[in-house]
């Protein structure tokens, strides 16, 4: 399969709707705020406590809680100490009053079923590895596979090394594993993000959460900053209280 190396609207849509296969099952009901259902829903209406919490844990309780993917890109410094009052909502809802704190950031809804959450100033940056094109990915069998494989081959794209240059680090998932992925064979020309949206899309078995140290650097530094802080996280487990912590970059 081949797509077009300018990575327009119309790529990202032809990489999604090649690896889409279920749809959203439409549902809605009042829920504990430790209770996860089975299947993704954005206008599921929950219960939930208050939260003081910076933005990437924030982002994990709305993914884990509503069971919906979420894809995010983060800069530092990530705002910290959001206030979310107890309550009941949707997941949109939710998301809707932490954006009045934060006029930089902004999300949109892919197909009904996955928020990709950004920075404004960072989505388009030349120092978001997320915008760089992978020229050949080969499809893993699952989920646990993807998430160590995607940031590998970004690190060897950005040097312009072939994919059996890519080094491959950070810990596989044995929650992850068991989703796998019904798209196989290789991709050309696609950037990190149509990857990370389409598998999302397809599986809705994970959120994902990627900090960049700024919106210009493109330095190993700064790819070992943002690579140390991409959070991944399963849909299927009970909802995280482990704190995320964000380090503050080095001086460059």
């Amino acid at each position: 399969m081949l797509f077009s190396t300018k990575l327009s609207e119309g790529s990202r849509v032809r990489v999604r709707s090649t690896l889409l296969k279920f749809g959203c099952v439409l549902c809605v009901s009042l829920l504990a705020v430790d209770t996860l259902f089975a299947a993704t829903d954005l206008k599921v209406i929950v219960s939930h406590k208050s939260w003081a919490e910076n933005l990437a844990e924030l982002l994990r309780f709305v993914a884990e809680q509503y069971r919906v993917p979420i894809v995010a890109e983060l800069v530092n410094p990530v705002p910290s100490h959001l206030v979310i009052e107890s309550g009941q909502d949707t997941a949109i809802g939710l998301l809707g009053n932490v954006l009045k704190q934060l006029p930089g950031y902004k999300y949109e809804v892919s197909n009904g079923q996955t928020i990709h959450f950004y920075a404004k100033h960072v989505v388009n940056a030349k120092g978001n590895l997320l915008n760089i094109r992978i020229e050949h990915f080969t499809m893993p069998n699952n989920l646990s596979d993807f998430k160590l494989l995607l940031p590998a081959a970004i690190n060897s794209s950005r040097k312009g090394l072939p994919p059996s240059g890519a080094v491959i680090s950070g810990f596989p998932s044995s929650e992850m594993e068991k989703e796998k992925l019904q798209t196989r064979g290789e991709l050309t020309a696609v950037s990190g993000r149509d990857l990370l949206m389409a598998v999302a899309e397809e599986t809705r078995g994970f959120y994902t959460i990627i900090v960049l140290q700024d919106q210009n650097c493109r330095t190993d530094t700064c790819f070992d900053y943002a690579n140390d802080h991409w959070f991944w996280g399963p849909l299927t487990a009970t909802v995280s209280h482990d704190p995320i912590y964000i380090q503050q970059p080095r001086l460059r």
